[in-house]
Order: structure tokens, then sequence, then C-alpha cells
């Protein structure tokens, strides 16, 4: 594994449990927003996380919304077609966020 994939990793580490609430508390608020806008939730949760953390692979996002791989990955296409997203490609693949919010 490349050194360049390695820091990539350690990088992305999630958030450790004493920031959870905060993270939890600004996911609520997405969802807060998108109810009132009737907006798809499965798709403002995963823009909440981006807006968190900025770039993150279908594995953490699984992790952090307990979404299927088949929801994540549809997910992912339509914000990347909206060139909302662009997709890092280096053994991993890391999603960065550019005109998502």
């Amino acid at each position: 594994m490349s050194q360049e994939v390695k820091q990539s990793k350690k990088k992305q580490k999630l958030i450790a449990s004493p920031l959870k609430e905060i993270e939890q508390q600004i996911v609520d608020f997405f969802l807060e927003i998108g109810r009132q806008y009737n907006k798809n939730l499965k798709l403002v949760t995963i823009q909440a996380y981006f807006y968190i953390y900025q770039a993150l692979t279908q594995k953490q996002l699984k992790k952090l919304t307990s979404f299927s791989s088949s929801t994540i990955s549809t997910t992912l296409q339509l914000f990347i077609k909206s060139n909302a997203l662009a997709g890092t490609f280096s053994g991993l693949i890391l999603y960065s966020c550019s005109n998502l919010i």
C-alpha cells in the first residue's frame, strides 16, 4: 500500500465518542431542515456527513449512516452526476464534496 493511501486513510478517521453528540446534533439539524422542505432524508443525511467530514469513503458512510451499500452508491452517483461530489481513485475511493451544500 502506498504511503499516500496510508496517509489518506489516517486523515479520514471518524469522530471519537466525546464529539459524537455534537455530530448527531448537526445531522439532526440537517434532517429538520430537510423535513421542512420535503427532501429525501437519506440524501440529506449523507449530505450532513459530507458537511462534517468533507471527504468520506463508501465504507465510512455505511458505518456512519447504517444505510445499505446500494443506497449509498445510488446517492453518491446522484451527487456525482450533479457535480456536487468528486471521487479520488487510489486503491480506495474517497469522495469529496465540492458543491454539495
